[in-house]
C-alpha cells in the first residue's frame, strides 16, 4: 500500500532532491527506506575515478548497475574498473587502458577521450563499431592512427553528435567520399599548427553532413580564409535546420553575418567574434531582422575592457533569447534605458562599469533591471584587470563594479529564485554577515559563489567563505579558475543546453 506521508512519495522525494546539496544526499539515503530508494541512485549516478577518489573499490563493485556517468582521470592498471551495465557517458583523460576500459562498456551513448595515444587503439574503433547506443563523441588533443582513419569515419557516419578538438585525422585526401547524414551538432576546435588534420578540411567535412542543426567552428589562422566559403553555404540553405552557428577567434565581416542570418530559417543562436571597426550600424541592422526569434547570442572580443553600446538594445528588444554574453557596457545606457523585454533569459555574462560620480543613482536602477530575470540561473559580472588592451581600442574610462549589498540594493534580486551561480570576478565587494544571510535564505538553490565575498576584511571574508560552505555552497577566488570550470567543462557544451 502507497504511503500516506507526502516526505515518503517518490515523485515528491526528487522534486526535494533539487534543493538539497549532493554533499547531503547520504545523510538523506538513511532517513528510511523510500528516502534510501531515491537517494542512493542520486549518489551513484555520477562519479570520478582519479587521485581524491574516496570510494571503495568494493562499494563501487556493488551499486555499478546505478552509475550512468563515469569520469576517469588516473591510469587503471593498479585500480581495475569494473563492468558498469547502465553506463551512460564515459570521459577518459590520460588513461592507458582505453580499448580494454572501453570495449567492456557497450551501453555507453556519449564516449570522451582527452589526450588519445594513437599505440593504444588498434582494436578501439573496431570495436566501438559495435556499440548500437553509441550517438555522441568528443575527442580532444588526439590523433587518429593512420591505419584506423577509415575505421574512425566510418563510426562517424552513424553518430549524431562530433566534438573535434585539436584532432588530427589526416589531411583533405584522407577524408574519404562519404555522408554523415546522422551528425547533428558538430564542433570544430583548431588552436594547433599541425601539417594535416581537421585545420585543412572542416568545411569539406561540414558539408558532408547535411542534418546539422548546430554547428560550432573555433577557427586557426590557417582557416580564416574559408569562412566565407563556410557562411556562403549557410546563405545557400546547404544545412536547412540549422539553428545554432559558432564561430570564435576571428573577427566576422558584415558579408559573412548577412550570409549566416540569410540562411538560417529557424530560432537563432550565434556565438561570433567581432571587433569595434567591423561591428558597423548595419551589422546591428542584420541582427534587429531577427530579433524577434534570438534564443542565444554571444558576441565576443579578445579584450573585454570594450564597451559595448549595443548591449542595452539586445535585452530590451530580444524576448526570446535565454544566453546572453558580451564585453563591457556602461552601466547608465542600462540603468536609464528601456525594460528588459527577455524574461526567458538563463544566463548572462557581462561586465559593467560605473561612473564613480553616479554610481550611488545607477546601481540601484541596474538592480531593478536585473530583477526583471526571475529564470536566471547563471549570473557572471566577471571584473577582469585591464591589461592586454589593444592598441587603438575604446577603452572604458570607469573601473567601478556592481556593489553586492544590501545597502546598495542587493535585495531587489530576491526575485531571483533559480539562481545557482554567480561570479563577479576581481570586483572588489564588501558582504557581510547579512548579506550572507539574505543569500541563504532567497536563492536556495544556488552552488557556486566566484570572487572574494569581502576583499576588505580577509578575517571577515574567511568567516564567511565557511558559513556558506556549511550550507553546501562552494566559493572561490579570483584565482580559482581550474576548479571553476568543472562547472563549464566546455563553453559550447554550456550554451547548448539553453537551445534544446
Amino acid at each position: 500500500m502507497p504511503s500516506s506521508n507526502p516526505l515518503e512519495i517518490p515523485e515528491i522525494l526528487l522534486q526535494l532532491a533539487l534543493w538539497v546539496s549532493a554533499r547531503d544526499h547520504p545523510a538523506c539515503a538513511r532517513v528510511s527506506k523510500a528516502w534510501y530508494q531515491v537517494f542512493v541512485p542520486l549518489i551513484w549516478k555520477s562519479i570520478s575515478w582519479n587521485m581524491n577518489c574516496q570510494r571503495p573499490p568494493e562499494a563501487v563493485q556493488r551499486h555499478a548497475d546505478l552509475v550512468k556517468s563515469l569520469s576517469i582521470s588516473i591510469t587503471t592498471k593498479k585500480r581495475p574498473v569494473p563492468r558498469f551495465p547502465n553506463l551512460k557517458s564515459l570521459f577518459l583523460c590520460y588513461d592507458q587502458e582505453h580499448p580494454r576500459l572501453v570495449l567492456d562498456q557497450p551501453s555507453i551513448a556519449a564516449l570522451r577521450f582527452h589526450c588519445l595515444q594513437p599505440a593504444l587503439e588498434p582494436t578501439l574503433w573496431d570495436g566501438l563499431l559495435g556499440f548500437h547506443h553509441l550517438k555522441a563523441l568528443w575527442m580532444a588533443n588526439s590523433k587518429i592512427h593512420e591505419k584506423n582513419i577509415g575505421t574512425f569515419w566510418q563510426l562517424c557516419t552513424r553518430l549524431e553528435k562530433l566534438y573535434l578538438a585539436n584532432h588530427i585525422v589526416g589531411d583533405n585526401e584522407r577524408l574519404p567520399s562519404m555522408e554523415f547524414p546522422h551528425v547533428k551538432e558538430l564542433e570544430i576546435t583548431n588552436l594547433g599548427t599541425g601539417e594535416y588534420g581537421i585545420i585543412s578540411l572542416s568545411v569539406d567535412f561540414m558539408q558532408r553532413c547535411p542534418s546539422l542543426t548546430m554547428c560550432c567552428w573555433t577557427a586557426s589562422k590557417f582557416e580564416v580564409g574559408h569562412i566565407p566559403r563556410f557562411t556562403q553555404l549557410v546563405a545557400e540553405k546547404t544545412w536547412p535546420e540549422l539553428r545554432i552557428v559558432g564561430i570564435r577567434f576571428c573577427d566576422i565581416s558584415v558579408d559573412d553575418l548577412s550570409n549566416i542570418v540569410r540562411g538560417m530559417q529557424h530560432d537563432i543562436s550565434l556565438n561570433i567574434s567581432y571587433s569595434p571597426n567591423t561591428f558597423t550600424p548595419s551589422t546591428m541592422d542584420l541582427l534587429r531582422s531577427r530579433f524577434s526569434c534570438l534564443k542565444v547570442l554571444v558576441l565576443t572580443w579578445g579584450d573585454r575592457s570594450v564597451t559595448c553600446p549595443m548591449v542595452q538594445e539586445v535585452l530590451s528588444s530580444c524576448p526570446s533569447l535565454q544566453y546572453f554574453s558580451a564585453t563591457r557596457i556602461d552601466a547608465a545606457l542600462v540603468a536609464e534605458g528601456k525594460p528588459w523585454v527577455c524574461l526567458g533569459l538563463q544566463v548572462l555574462d557581462l561586465d559593467f562599469s560605473f561612473d564613480p560620480s553616479t554610481t550611488h543613482f545607477i546601481q540601484p536602477l541596474l538592480f531593478d533591471q536585473l530583477a526583471r530575470l526571475t529564470r536566471l540561473q547563471e549570473l557572471y559580472l566577471r571584473r577582469k584587470p585591464l591589461y592586454g588592451l589593444r592598441e587603438g581600442a575604446p577603452a572604458s574610462p570607469f573601473h567601478e563594479a556592481l556593489d553586492l549589498t544590501l545597502e546598495n540594493g542587493l535585495y531587489k534580486l530576491s526575485t531571483l529564485r533559480s539562481l545557482r551561480v554567480i561570479n563577479y570576478g576581481h570586483s572588489k565587494q564588501r558582504m557581510d554577515d547579512q548579506e550572507i544571510d539574505w543569500i541563504l535564505e532567497h536563492w536556495r538553490r544556488l552552488k557556486l559563489i566566484s570572487g572574494k565575498l569581502n576583499a576588505q576584511k580577509p578575517e571577515t571574508d574567511k568567516r564567511l567563505v565557511e558559513k556558506l560552505k556549511r550550507h553546501g555552497i562552494e566559493t572561490l577566488a579570483v584565482d580559482g579558475v581550474t576548479k571553476y570550470q568543472r562547472w563549464r567543462t566546455s563553453f559550447w557544451q554550456s550554451w547548448e543546453q539553453w537551445v534544446e
